[in-house]
């Protein structure tokens, strides 16, 4: 214990040192503040220069001082480990110490907040001052260095300062109340200063009063003038609710109901009806366009200020265009039915068309070769529509107008675009096919009490060969046909008298199902190109089975000139062709 204390007695020895190098640097620092603690009148530069030599001298003082703090704390275990009674000594020691260290703190802190305390009122005083003397100065630019400011010299400091013209009334109030009702002395030139400011805002007020005023008036006028105009556009609408009745009427017309089309609808009776329709809903949509264009121009041409105003004003006409166009939906419906209905009608009259003219080649009995010949008369190698006219035209019953003619013509020529087809092209023309839409037989006769050959399978594809022909007892159409698959032949009845319908019309066209090449033979050929799925092929020649079993078809491909062989099922039953 001894030996701590007398180690503790080290350590206190060398704080004693530190404190009084503390006390030399608060000393000093008490000296440099005293000008500035002692000093009542100091100017803005002297307390300036006085508060800087402060802070600098501060910060020796400030880090003597916590140099002190740092050492306690970080000796202060050596003067606890002392036990009694050797303590009480060296704590009292200690004590007293750290008096002298809080001492050194009050110090520093009184020295630097008293300069800063100081410099501000240095501050504000020289603040203070330069205010006064501009006012002096500005009492005195006025009045001739008198201590008296007249009426007319007041006039004209408002005029010369601010620009403002006070008027001789408000100048003698501020006389009277402040003066002898002619002048106004020095010390209560503020007086004027407030009053002059006073009249100021009165005056900046009524100004932005009446420019309010102004605006609102402005604002009025403009709205006026926009009701107006929507009231125009508004009457406008009102002109176009006959073209909106009109319109609402044509689509109702019995000729476009659904009954109607779905029954047995007159073509000329359809085309009428929807060329009616169309042409009252083009004109009211157009008078409800032509309203809706005007009210985006109100919006458009609207300055910001009533912008948002005229938006919400023609909500009203908006809605009511609205409404009108409603009434418009249903007669936009039965146009489209109309139009879809004359699209099948013609489908159907182009494929009966089609049927026609295939009936027509074949009731020549020409094989294909010289079928060609017969078209090809001026013999250019390629069959165009004087020669496809001409052939289908000499047949022997043939009732086909030249525009049917031209329209399967075209089907089979690229819509029309190409010089003519091939030979190819005008066997594909001469051949039809039918599906089986209902379960059937295969008749082996033209009548009916021809020997069944065999059961038909829904949507088995037949391709025609003679006819159709009515039966002679019946009056029933019968075709002589072929079922494709195994070349099976026999009669069919196309519909029976209950309305039975047996045979639907086929394009006969195969799809690509999956990836397969076209080769230029049917065994081994060279691959010309890929088929890529979904690709249309026209069958030239059906089923033939290679050497390895494989089933191939011969096809021309629809919208190219490419032809070859293709496999339509694989040996081990992979499918790549489908009836589309």
């Amino acid at each position: 214990n001894g030996e701590r204390c007398e180690f503790a007695k080290k350590v206190l020895a060398e704080l004693v040192a530190l404190v009084t190098q503390a006390e030399q640097d608060t000393a000093a620092l008490k000296t440099t503040a005293a000008p500035v603690l002692e000093s009542k009148i100091m100017s803005e530069e002297d307390a300036r220069t006085a508060g800087k030599a402060v802070s600098e001298v501060s910060v020796a003082a400030k880090a003597s001082c916590k140099a002190c703090s740092d050492f306690i704390v970080e000796r202060r275990m050596n003067i606890d480990s002392v036990k009694p009674p050797l303590l009480a000594p060296l704590r009292e020691e200690q004590l007293k110490i750290q008096e002298r260290i809080q001492e050194c703190y009050k110090i520093v802190v009184s020295s630097t907040i008293s300069a800063k305390v100081m410099i501000d009122k240095a501050v504000k005083k020289t603040a203070a001052t330069k205010t006064l003397e501009k006012r002096t100065s500005a009492f005195e630019k006025y009045n001739g260095k008198r201590e008296v400011m007249t009426i007319d010299e007041i006039l004209a400091y408002a005029k010369g300062e601010y620009a403002f013209p006070f008027s001789k009334e408000a100048a003698a109030v501020v006389a009277k109340k402040y003066g002898d009702g002619k002048s106004v002395p020095r010390v209560h030139f503020q007086r004027i200063k407030v009053a002059v400011g006073i009249a100021r805002e009165e005056e900046a007020s009524r100004a932005r009063k009446k420019e309010a005023e102004l605006k609102r008036l402005a604002l009025e006028a403009k709205k006026k003038a926009i009701e107006a105009d929507i009231q125009k556009v508004a009457d406008v609408l009102a002109e176009a609710e006959p073209a909106v009745a009109k319109a609402e009427e044509a689509g109702k017309t019995e000729q476009l109901s659904r009954d109607y089309l779905n029954a047995t609808p007159d073509k000329d009776a359809v085309t009428a009806a929807t060329e009616s329709a169309s042409a009252a809903l083009k004109d009211a949509q157009d008078e409800l366009g032509a309203v809706r264009t005007r009210l985006s121009d109100l919006v458009s041409s609207a300055d910001d200020d009533v912008k948002q105003w005229v938006i919400i004003e023609i909500r009203k006409v908006e809605m009511k265009v609205s409404a009108m166009e409603a009434r418009l939906v249903q007669t936009g419906q039965a146009g489209e039915r109309g139009r879809h209905c004359l699209q099948m009608l013609e489908a159907k009259e182009l494929q009966a068309a089609k049927i026609e003219v295939a009936r027509l080649l074949r009731s020549k009995k020409l094989d294909i070769e010289e079928l060609f010949k017969a078209a090809d008369k001026d013999g250019d190698g390629v069959v165009n529509l004087v020669d496809f006219t001409a052939l289908t035209e000499g047949c022997e019953g043939c009732k086909l107008s030249g525009e049917k003619i031209e329209q399967v013509y075209n089907m089979y020529n690229d819509g029309g675009s190409g010089s003519g087809f091939s030979k190819e092209t005008l066997f594909l023309a001469s051949r039809s096919y039918y599906f089986v839409a209902a379960e059937t037989v295969l008749s082996s006769t033209e009548n009916l009490e021809g020997d069944t050959v065999r059961r038909l399978e829904l949507k088995e594809l037949l391709e025609v060969l003679e006819g159709p022909v009515e039966e002679a007892s019946t009056k029933i159409s019968r075709v002589r046909c072929r079922a494709v698959f195994d070349g099976v032949e026999g009669w069919v009845t196309m519909a029976g008298n209950n309305g039975t319908v047996y045979l639907m019309a086929s394009d006969g066209i195969l799809e690509v199902a999956r990836e397969v090449p076209i080769t230029d033979a049917l065994d081994q050929g060279n691959v010309l190109r890929q088929l890529s799925h979904g690709e249309k092929l026209e069958v030239l020649e059906w089923d033939k089975k290679t050497t390895f079993e494989d089933v191939r078809v011969k096809v021309k491909v629809k919208g190219s000139t490419d032809m070859g062989w293709v496999t339509r099922a694989s040996a081990d039953g992979i499918q790549y062709l489908k009836i589309q």
